[in-house]
């Protein structure tokens, strides 16, 4: 039987026994006396069980959370003081584990990882979301990245733009809590980058797999979409807007609605990815056109432009490019219509944005104390990684099980590269506005019922069906 029931008839049959006696009893006085005793014996024994019920279900949700190994959080160490957890509702708790889990990070101490003064001062100075430290004829230098939302960084190999993506990931590290902003590194070559894999500011683990970064950008894509209908949804007009809305909710409301993090998307040697699938310089220009709004920062590096990977649009696109020291005539001209970039020394680079060019020559600042800055962010928090950036195996066999020759699109796309006359995987996304996964298994797919040809190289694949079709015809 449950408890609470069996304590409710506890009391109604006391009750009744003790109206019994009352009347029956020739001395009321001491009667009535009598059943104040009781009633107050009955108040004690309520009050301990409804005391002991409470300190239970207390207990049950702190083991909970402290179980969760997962979620890296430090809650509650120890229960010294019942009786203070007692003047406590569970969900009062629940808010101060949460306020105690924002609290948990702290910023690193600018100074201690950074050696000159001046640097220091300029750095503390400025409320950037992410600033590229640089000297200009030994003065120290701040580069404004919320204007360079977005950077192409072109130069020749060991010419300075790894060193330069360091800068500003160190700087972005010593500026912003997890909560503020987000980064996706991708790192294809696994050389540069692979130090930061882990840290908490990170939405996914480092990619290193070029078809890994296909699924990861068209991820972007989506969040960039939804961001959007999330600003409409709230009235704001960009994530600075919007962040302010929901400040000021938080303060009049005593809501805790969460603020929307910036993202910074970090692509190293952007010409490989470009070269293992064409559809990468589609994706890039699309969140290139609309990703400032919505808090989300692209910075490239590349080692050509060669037209075959870049196309002028491509180049346009980005606010702001940065040219290290490089060999090619044509790269040099296209960038920064002169030569002045092949007469670069080591680490020194040009740069210039919306299309005006800086007559400085600049050197980024190279941190002496990044291994301590990681060590310290990592000792500070570990990474929780945004789900909806991972593709798991079972999303994986429901994109392959949609995609069938009994599923509607297929003839249509089918009936699309017949028309067309070649077929490829950015092709079927422009057209039907499907996500890679999809159109690349559709390609396959494709190809094993004899519609289209195998891969030659990047060229888009030709449609045996149509010339098959035409042979019969002659």
């Amino acid at each position: 039987m449950n408890l609470d029931k069996a304590m409710i008839k506890f009391f109604i049959i006391i009750m009744i026994i003790t109206f019994i006696v009352l009347f029956a009893s020739e001395n009321n006085s001491e009667a009535l006396i009598s059943i104040l005793i009781i009633f107050a014996i009955l108040y004690w024994i309520r009050y301990v069980y409804a005391k002991n019920k409470k300190n239970e279900g207390i207990y049950e949700d702190t083991t909970k959370t402290l179980n969760n190994e997962n979620d890296g959080r430090i809650i509650i160490k120890k229960i010294d003081d019942i009786e203070k957890l007692n003047s406590k509702s569970v969900d009062n708790i629940k808010n101060e584990e949460v306020a105690q889990e924002v609290k948990m990070y702290e910023l690193p101490k600018i100074s201690s990882y950074v050696t000159d003064k001046n640097l220091v001062n300029l750095i503390s100075k400025q409320k950037y979301k992410a600033g590229l430290p640089v000297t200009y004829n030994d003065e120290y230098e701040l580069i404004d990245l919320t204007d360079n939302y977005s950077m192409l960084i072109n130069g020749s190999i060991a010419s300075g733009k790894s060193s330069l993506i360091h800068s500003i990931i160190d700087d972005v590290l010593l500026r912003n809590k997890p909560e503020e902003v987000k980064m996706i590194i991708i790192d294809s070559k696994r050389l540069e980058y692979m130090e930061y894999n882990g840290i908490p500011h990170l939405l996914t683990p480092i990619i290193t797999s070029p078809k890994k970064a296909v699924e990861v950008l068209n991820k972007l894509v989506s969040e960039m979409q939804n961001r959007y209908d999330e600003l409409d949804r709230v009235g704001a007009k960009n994530i600075s807007d919007y962040n302010k809305i929901i400040e000021t909710k938080n303060k009049n409301g005593n809501s805790n609605f969460i603020k929307m993090p910036y993202i910074y998307l970090f692509i190293d040697e952007l010409d490989d990815l470009i070269g293992y699938d064409k559809s990468i310089s589609y994706i890039i220009k699309r969140m290139l056109a609309y990703a400032r709004a919505v808090g989300i920062n692209i910075l490239c590096t590349t080692t050509t432009v060669a037209y075959n990977m870049f196309d002028i649009e491509l180049i346009n696109s980005f606010n702001s490019i940065i040219s290290f020291k490089i060999f090619s005539h044509r790269d040099a001209r296209l960038l920064f219509e002169n030569k002045d970039s092949m007469k670069l020394q080591e680490y020194e680079f040009v740069y210039k944005i919306q299309g005006r060019t800086s007559p400085k020559t600049y050197k980024p600042v190279i941190s002496e104390k990044r291994k301590e800055l990681i060590d310290y962010i990592f000792g500070q928090q570990k990474a929780q990684y945004d789900v909806r950036f991972e593709l798991d195996e079972y999303v994986q066999n429901v994109v392959e099980d949609d995609v069938n020759a009994s599923n509607p699109m297929y003839k249509q796309i089918v009936e699309f590269v017949v028309a067309k006359g070649q077929a490829s995987a950015s092709l079927l996304q422009r057209r039907f506005h499907i996500g890679y996964n999809r159109a690349a298994t559709y390609i396959d797919l494709l190809e094993e019922r004899g519609i289209i040809g195998p891969q030659n190289g990047s060229k888009p694949r030709e449609v045996i069906y149509k010339l098959e079709n035409n042979n019969e015809d002659e």
